[in-house]
């Protein structure tokens, strides 16, 4: 009996080792951003902030560059299985909404080249309303907050965040494609 009740302590103790390993090393580190909002709330009460970004066309874009239309952002990856799953869709989206929307595709792949073979199998992200980015010191990543891949933001025309969506879903799905149309 003490050997059973000895291996059971044991037992207990690794399990409660490991319960209170995976929360101190899964809780967000907030000491980062103590002294700065959430993105979130500064999206939403003061508009999109300030930034640039080049595409892989070797244009420059701003928030300014956006006015007046919807715009989504989303940070991605090749090697991002819930990414891979969204892309079709989002290309069906852009493809819907025409020049009244941009796409701002943030690729977070360690190198481009990477990116680009990717995206060789998706040619409806080569239109005029898409803008692919690949950030390789991830600066956006940063200004979002952006913990997981995929995410999204999406913009109404005042450049206000309207709605952050975490995790893959179905751009052109009939809901999904009505709410965007609702947003002014």
């Amino acid at each position: 009996m003490k050997v059973h009740l000895r291996a059971l302590i044991i037992v207990t103790l690794i399990g409660a080792a490991f319960i209170a390993a995976y929360f101190i090393f899964t809780k967000p580190n907030y000491n980062e951003t103590a002294e700065r909002p959430a993105a979130v709330d500064v999206f939403t009460k003061d508009g999109l902030t300030d930034f640039s970004v080049t595409d892989t066309k070797g244009n420059t874009w701003g928030p300014k560059n956006f006015q007046g239309k919807i715009l989504i952002v989303n940070f991605w990856a090749s090697w991002c299985g819930p990414c891979v799953e969204e892309i079709p869709s989002l290309g069906e989206l852009m493809a819907k909404l025409g020049p009244r929307a941009v796409l701002v595709a943030v690729n977070a792949d360690e190198r481009p080249e990477e990116m680009t073979a990717f995206l060789k199998s998706y040619p409806e992200f080569n239109k005029d309303n898409i803008l692919v980015v690949w950030q390789n010191h991830k600066e956006l990543m940063k200004q979002f907050d952006i913990e997981k891949l995929p995410e999204s933001f999406i913009f109404d025309s005042n450049l206000k965040l309207r709605k952050r969506v975490s995790g893959s879903i179905n751009w052109s799905s009939p809901a999904t494609t009505e709410y965007i149309n609702g947003i002014k």
